[in-house]
């Protein structure tokens, strides 16, 4: 909540789009998670 009583136009934008950076990050390591435990799970050998 550091951010909740920004009150300046550009930090809010500024921060909205840091917080979809990071989503898109945190998206992009589950999706890295998941290839990875399906590659192991049906991996030949």
């Amino acid at each position: 909540m550091a951010n909740a009583l920004m009150e300046n136009e550009t930090e809010i934008r500024k921060g909205i789009e840091r917080a979809e950076f990071v989503r898109k990050e945190i998206e992009a390591l589950y999706y890295l998670k998941r290839y990875r435990a399906l590659r192991q799970r049906y991996k030949e050998g």
